[in-house]
């Protein structure tokens, strides 16, 4: 169903390579930061684990940041155990956490679903809700586009652009299950198969998302292409569940020449 929600015209900015589009968004992304904690004294950054990020979290890190006023809550996680080497803690950790430690992260201001207590994925986000009505409202989302135009794991099945809920637990489509696959395949054996990519996660919800103070979406590829023209360019309706981008200001595209190629306008 089209929702009927007000479109907004995202800035979008379109870069020759996959690294020069993570180098411009890391920029953007920490005057941003510096902004926030100038304005403000701290800031809160709702992370993304993908790879569509990686760019971006190799050049913030060599921005001038001071690290201890920073916060990150992150977006997703899948159903696995803690220790499991595909949970995207083990991502963002690898990514851009530990080498944020050692530029001055604070370890009690990094906050991962799975550290939350619970004998389950549903009691840990309960947990987890409860810690982000106590942190306020976020500062900067750093989020991607996956190849069925899913933004953080609101696949279209489950998109809800009027969700009442803060997090929720989701059943992955095939599409995204199979994006996992390409994403990971080549990082340890036991993920090459798609039966062993995970069927369920949490996920903060499209409302939840939106409702950061800034956005900025990074997204690379010519497998991306056809979800950024539908994200852009098509309906807003939970069909492209980024086309919900639209309905927010503060939004910012990043994109490579790749994922752009599909675009009708430069935007």
């Amino acid at each position: 169903m089209t929702s009927n929600m007000e479109s907004n015209s995202p800035e979008v900015n379109i870069l020759r390579t996959r690294d020069e589009m993570g180098a411009s968004a890391a920029k953007f992304v920490g005057q941003k930061i510096r902004e926030f904690i100038s304005n403000q004294g701290t800031v809160i950054i709702n992370l993304a684990a993908a790879p569509s990020q990686n760019e971006l979290y190799k050049y913030l890190l060599k921005e001038d940041i001071d690290w201890s006023k920073v916060t990150l809550v992150h977006l997703d996680e899948y159903d696995l155990e803690p220790d499991n080497p595909h949970t995207h803690k083990t991502f963002l950790k690898k990514n851009l956490v530990d080498e944020a430690l050692k530029k001055g992260l604070k370890q009690e201001n990094i906050h991962f679903i799975l550290d939350e207590d619970g004998i389950n994925l549903t009691e840990k986000i309960k947990k987890y809700e409860l810690k982000l009505k106590k942190l306020g409202q976020i500062d900067i989302a750093l989020i991607g586009i996956g190849e069925n135009g899913h933004i953080a794991l609101n696949d279209p099945h489950v998109a809800d652009f009027d969700d009442s809920e803060i997090l929720k637990i989701v059943e992955l489509d095939e599409t995204s299950r199979r994006q996992q696959l390409r994403d990971f395949d080549d990082k340890a054996e036991d993920y090459m198969l798609l039966d062993n990519v995970p069927k369920t996660a949490a996920t903060m919800t499209i409302p939840t998302i939106l409702s950061s103070k800034i956005i900025s979406v990074a997204v690379q590829g010519p497998q991306k292409a056809d979800a950024v023209k539908n994200s852009l360019e098509g309906e807003i309706t939970p069909s492209y569940p980024a086309s919900a981008l639209r309905t927010r200001p503060n939004v910012v595209f990043f994109l490579d020449r790749d994922a752009a190629k599909k675009l009708k306008t430069t935007h």
